[in-house]
């Protein structure tokens, strides 16, 4: 059986991985560089959101 602490940080490492997937498809997108910083700067995900997405950097 997993303690709370390894469960949690198993959380969060599926969490990570499921933004980097996210900012991934948004940036694959046909829509603007407008559109997709937009959404890079508003989206949210929970527990928390990145201070910066390395891969909007470029846009």
């Amino acid at each position: 059986m997993m303690a709370k602490s390894e469960e949690f940080d198993e959380f969060l490492e599926s969490i990570s991985h499921l933004e980097e997937k996210i900012v991934k498809l948004i940036l694959q997108s046909d829509l603007t560089l407008v559109e997709k910083q937009f959404i890079l700067d508003h989206i949210l995900i929970i527990p928390g959101k990145r201070g910066e997405h390395e891969e909007s950097k470029a846009i």
